[in-house]
Parts: C-alpha cells; structure tokens; sequence
C-alpha cells in the first residue's frame, strides 16, 4: 500500500472488545489498521457503543467504525440514519472525557501523495 501512495491500510477485524479493544495511537502498523467489524444491519447502537466503551475503560485508543450506507434496509452492510444520529447524539458528549470523533486523515496525517503511474 505505501507503493500505492497511500498513507495506511485497514483491515476488517481485530478490535472486538474483549482482548483488543482498540487500535493504538500510533498505531502498530499503518497498513494493517485493527478495526471492529462493520456496521451490518442486525447491529446494534448498544453493540458500537460497548465496544467505545470498551476501549475507553482500557486506555484508550482508536475505534475505527465502518458504515457502509445510511439507510432504511437498502443493503447488508447498513444502518439507518436514525440510529447513527442516536450514536453521534450519544458520542458528543463523551469529548468531556477524551472520546472524540476523527477521520482517518486526523488521526495518521501525511502528505496527499500524487496518484501512482499505470
């Protein structure tokens, strides 16, 4: 990936709140980011919410969440929007105690690398 001009890599486990509870700031590997699994639509906001909860009760770290889509049952891999304002509603005021929302951008930083020659 760092042939590619990328700055990291995700993959789609090793966070699961019961050994690993999140990934480390910074992170062991860039291009083998630990993530909890994604959001599917039998998930619950109780589930994402444990595995925050989780982590702050460890020491911290990044939970990275993957939604796919936001919507009503359009695809497996989805949540609905009401659901993910009642989890951004439930997070905000979690900042008092050091849990905030950042993009990947934040959190690794690193040049916009130029797109890589065919």
């Amino acid at each position: 990936m760092a042939a590619c001009g990328y700055n990291s890599g995700r993959g789609v486990s090793g966070v699961d709140s019961t050994k690993t509870f999140a990934e480390t700031i910074p992170p062991l590997d860039p291009y083998g980011l630990r993530m909890t699994p994604s959001i599917k639509q039998g998930t619950t906001m109780a589930t994402v919410e444990g595995w925050i909860t989780a982590a702050e009760q460890h020491g911290g770290g990044w939970v990275m969440i993957l939604i796919h889509h936001l919507c009503d049952g359009c695809d497996a891999y989805s949540t609905t929007v009401a659901d993910f304002t009642a989890l951004l509603d439930w997070l905000q005021p979690r900042a008092g105690i050091g849990t905030v929302v950042r993009t990947t951008d934040a959190v690794m930083g690193g040049s916009v690398k130029p797109p890589v020659a065919p």
